[in-house]
């Protein structure tokens, strides 16, 4: 192995500095290893994933082309081993950071026969390098990268999608609505339909309740042609004769019976139940629909949780310096 090969290109031992250490104080791990499940920028990846794997590839090839030069029927010198054992240890630790495991082991196996067996020939590690560059290359094939549209980048992990009043006064529907928008954001279109049917029965349940009939709650019935039925109903009473709250705010709630139409319109179903699949564009305007639902909600109703904020008396709120905060805005 000549002096001026791989030992030039691999020997610094610093390809991962600054990545963090493992939990177990070993070798510091890539940022996608030690917190999956998140997305990761190009900007991010190409010094933290290419310029290793670039290195890591040349320093392999380059001693392939070391031990493809020797005499394979001659043993390799001890100083030549030795440097070839901290080369490989260094390889190592950016295999095992990267989560090439299989390729870790090869490695180990390596070094475990050159600390172990002196007259091991130039043939035999040729053989074993060949082998780490065929493992090196699948470990790199079953390392999958999701890549996320810019179009649809602002669905994902969305903060609050449909606006701080929905965020507040129905807490419940935090979960699903951020649910809802990375299934969106990754093409899962039925699957966010389904997240978006849970945040709708939120919603009906609070529109229900104002109507005061408890067959109306989809709880219990998953149906909302009946809710619309009987907003459409309170619609057609005259003024005096409907319920109080519909009597009290006759402009929110008709347009609460609109935003629900709106809804049935873009969901092409009439159940709470998601039956049949969808499209981008079909979930896109569910989604749409769904939003314009809630925020009307949001402007009057809650959940039966919500505890609106009290007013602040303090002088800077009375001179109209801001509001107090919401519950769960910061």
């Amino acid at each position: 192995m000549s002096r001026g090969g791989a030992g030039e290109v691999y020997a610094s031992g610093a390809l991962m500095e600054n990545r963090g250490s493992g939990s177990l104080g070993g070798p510091p791990l890539a940022p996608w290893v030690a917190e999956p499940y998140r997305l990761w920028s190009l900007f991010e990846m190409i010094p933290l994933f290419a310029e290793v794997v670039a290195k890591a590839a040349s320093a392999l090839s380059a001693l392939r082309r070391d031990f493809d030069n020797m005499d394979g029927d001659t043993r390799i010198a001890e100083d030549r081993r030795d440097q070839l054992i901290g080369i490989l240890g260094v390889l190592r630790n950016d295999c095992e950071a990267l989560g090439l495991r299989s390729s870790v082991a090869q490695i180990d196996r390596l070094r475990g026969r050159l600390a172990a067996q002196a007259n091991l020939l130039h043939s035999d590690v040729r053989e074993q390098l060949a082998d780490l560059s065929r493992r090196f290359e699948d470990d790199l094939k079953a390392t999958l990268c999701f890549f996320i549209p810019h179009d649809r980048e602002k669905y994902w992990k969305a903060n609050r999608p449909f606006g701080p009043d929905v965020f507040a006064r129905f807490s419940s529907t935090r979960i699903d609505l951020e649910e809802a928008g990375n299934c969106l954001a990754c093409r899962r279109s039925t699957a966010a339909v389904f997240h978006l049917m849970r945040v709708m029965e939120v919603g009906l349940r609070a529109l229900g309740a104002t109507l005061n009939d408890p067959y109306l709650d989809p709880g219990r019935n998953r149906s909302w042609e009946k809710i619309l039925r009987g907003c459409n109903a309170q619609l057609r009473e005259e003024p005096g004769r409907r319920v109080q709250e519909w009597q009290d705010d006759p402009t929110f709630f008709a347009g609460a019976t609109a935003t629900l139409m709106a809804v049935k319109d873009a969901w092409r179903n009439p159940t709470m139940h998601v039956e049949i699949n969808y499209d981008d564009e079909r979930a896109l305007d569910v989604w749409n629909a769904v939003g314009g639902f809630m925020r009307h909600l949001a402007t009057k109703l809650s959940d039966p949780v919500f505890t609106p904020p009290e007013e602040d008396p303090s002088p800077s709120t009375a001179s109209g310096q801001g509001p107090p905060s919401s519950p769960g805005s910061s």
